[in-house]
Parts: C-alpha cells; sequence; structure tokens
C-alpha cells in the first residue's frame, strides 16, 4: 500500500505526516515535461512515478485531476476513519513525504524509488464521450527517511485516467483503489 496507511508504524506515519505543515515546493527535471499534455493515458502512470520518485510536488498535483479520489484497502480503514483521500488530502500526504516531514518528528524522504508493472489495462466510453483508461498496476515503494529508516511497500493498485479538456487534452489521474496484497484486478494480464 503506497500510502503507508496501517495498523501499527505504517499508520503512525500516515497521520503524522498529514499533521505537518506546509514546505515549498522543490521542483526537479520532470515538473515542465510532466505539465506539457500528457499524450496518452500510460504517460500518467510513468509520469506519477517520475514524480514520486522526484519528489516533485508541482509535477505531482499537475497529474492530478481535480476529483481525484484515492481510496484505502477496506482492512486498513479503522472504524470511525475515512476511506478515501481527496485531491487536497493526497496533495498533504505527498507534501510532507517529499518535503516537510511530519509533527510527531517524522522525517521526510530523503530518496524513494517506485517501480510499476503494469498487469494489465483496460479503455472506457463513458457519457459525453469522454475517454478513460483504467490500469491494473503492481508497485513497489521504498521510501528511504533521513536520518535513517525505511517504509518499503509492494501493493497491487488500480488507476483510472480521464482525458480533461479538448481533444487533444491532458490525460489526469482520477482515482487510485488500493487492493489487498491477494488480490488482482479482474482485467489484469490484459495487454
Amino acid at each position: 500500500m503506497l500510502h503507508l496507511r496501517s495498523t501499527g508504524p505504517l499508520l503512525l506515519l500516515s497521520a503524522a505526516l498529514l499533521a505537518f505543515p506546509h514546505a515549498a515546493s522543490a521542483g526537479c527535471p520532470c515538473s515542465d515535461r510532466v505539465l506539457a499534455s500528457n499524450p496518452d493515458p500510460e504517460a500518467v502512470v510513468w509520469a506519477f512515478r517520475d514524480a514520486f520518485v522526484h519528489q516533485d510536488l508541482e509535477a505531482y498535483a499537475a497529474l492530478l485531476a481535480d476529483d481525484y479520489v484515492f481510496r484505502f484497502r477496506p482492512d486498513d480503514v479503522e472504524p470511525g476513519m475515512p476511506d478515501t483521500l481527496n485531491r487536497a488530502g493526497e496533495l498533504d500526504f505527498a507534501r510532507h513525504l517529499f518535503q516537510g516531514g511530519a509533527a510527531s518528528g517524522a522525517p521526510p524522504a530523503e530518496h524513494i524509488s517506485l517501480r510499476i508493472e503494469i498487469l494489465g489495462r483496460q479503455a472506457e466510453m463513458r457519457a459525453g464521450g469522454i475517454r478513460w483508461a483504467k490500469f491494473a498496476l503492481m508497485t513497489h515503494l521504498r521510501a528511504y527517511l533521513k536520518g535513517g529508516g525505511l517504509y518499503q511497500v509492494d501493493s497491487p493498485v488500480t488507476f483510472l485516467v480521464r482525458r480533461e479538456g479538448a481533444e487533444a487534452g491532458t490525460w489526469r489521474l482520477v482515482e487510485w483503489v488500493e487492493l489487498t496484497p491477494a488480490a488482482t484486478p479482474e482485467f489484469a494480464g490484459r495487454p
């Protein structure tokens, strides 16, 4: 689970990261490329990885649709806790992980590696002719924290991306769904 929300230390890191004050964007070599129109839906997957690895909050924000939502795995949701993050919550999480650390004293990541495997893809047409694409992914995250510490997460997820704007519009990430490690989306394995 890429969001580091779980019971025990991972839940504490997630809660602490969300509690830390705002930090300025550092920028990276991928910012300009990510801010340009994504030529196809798969480009969002690789731009996401680049922005995450380079810890580029501006590039990361440019990939998220205004109505973006992150959905936690059901087994990671404790009673009374929300089961989703909206765009603002996602950007707060990324800001703390990339740049600011946590109010609890947990440091930000010094280095992040993220390997993504595309397990399957599926195209969809929705009302109004808006084109969507869904990707089944396996993510392998390593967040090396400043001062030591490693968070290692391997998780299957689905990404739903949508073309926004005119015909030559930009593809953006609309929904990120965490799946249980044993789960494989029904469309995985399709080219």
